[in-house]
């Protein structure tokens, strides 16, 4: 793999996971990569891309030296990542990094959550350094790699002058990055590398993430605009261009979701339930606005305002 292809290149599995597995802390041969990585033509549907390494999910390799994919589940997954010679993981979840276990394999770990609504320019000067400073491989993952890390690993790409903006934007595609998270597609198509001189922000190991305060400020921001689209007949308001109420149904989704994976665990169980209950009230008023049932919508709405009420009433009202 001496060239770039312009495309994805999957990483596949056999071969590669029996050299795990027979010698986890061994490099894979040149030879093995070779055997094991899959060059992806654009028409293959992203669905046949899912090739897995043990404990890495989603995994892709997208240029000679940067893969990504989900966040490394235990042991095997390190053990995955040393074997493909990885010396630096970026993480753009929110949640910890694991520190511990990265550092026992000799491998650095670079912080630079981003949310489902873009790539902002913090991070995308972030990126740019590490692909400016890092040496050797470089894993990029979010939680499940399907669509923040993609996104981040496209913006590396560009930064490093291995691919254009049309052509890392593939990357997206082959990813099967959600349409929906309009600011990843967005953020990876209009993103132009700093200037070489240019002063980048420091990398850290572990950045401070989102608190529960700020997430529920985020929610309760876009439930206004929500709430203004449903008078509107789940329409955007022509004052409001920018307020698209399934994009803002995404976002408020996936922040629920992740408050529930990363700070429900210093509440009680009823916590957690009621934002799961606010997750799936979420999904069907998404479902039902695309499907065009106003009544179903309206329904679905109800209950997601009755949850927040209900959440609100026992965590923060008092």
């Amino acid at each position: 793999m001496n060239s770039i292809h312009p495309l994805l290149i999957a990483v596949g599995l056999a071969c590669v996971v029996a050299g795990c597995q027979s010698s986890s802390t061994e490099s894979v041969t040149d030879d093995t990569i070779r055997a094991a990585v899959q060059v992806v033509p654009p028409a293959v549907e992203a669905g046949k891309l899912k090739q897995e390494l043990a404990g890495l999910h989603n995994l892709m390799k997208v240029s000679d030296r940067i893969f990504s994919g989900s966040e490394p589940h235990g042991e095997p997954a390190f053990d995955s990542l040393k074997s493909l010679g990885i010396q630096t993981i970026v993480s753009v979840d929110g949640a910890r990094p694991q520190l511990e276990q990265a550092h026992e394999h000799g491998i650095r770990y670079v912080h630079i959550p981003i949310g489902y609504d873009g790539v902002p320019k913090s991070a995308c000067d972030s990126l740019t350094r590490v692909v400016r400073e890092a040496s050797g491989p470089i894993y990029i993952h979010c939680h499940h790699g399907k669509h923040r890390g993609p996104a981040a690993a496209a913006v590396a790409l560009i930064a490093s002058g291995t691919l254009t903006s049309k052509q890392a934007v593939q990357i997206l595609e082959q990813a099967g990055t959600s349409r929906d998270y309009v600011g990843l597609w967005r953020d990876v198509e209009q993103f132009v590398p700093a200037e070489p001189d240019a002063s980048l922000p420091e990398l850290v190991e572990s950045a401070e993430v989102s608190s529960l305060v700020k997430f529920m400020a985020d929610i309760d921001r876009r439930f206004d605009r929500v709430k203004n689209c449903r008078k509107r007949g789940w329409k955007t308001p022509s004052e409001h261009p920018e307020w698209q109420v399934l994009e803002e149904l995404v976002l408020i989704n996936e922040a629920l979701v992740e408050a529930n994976r990363q700070v429900s665990h210093e509440f009680d169980r009823p916590f957690g339930s009621l934002l799961e209950a606010s997750a799936a009230a979420t999904s069907e008023l998404m479902t039902a606005i695309r499907s065009q049932e106003p009544t179903q919508a309206e329904e679905a709405f109800l209950r997601l305002e009755k949850t927040c009420q209900q959440c609100h009433r026992q965590y923060r009202d008092h």
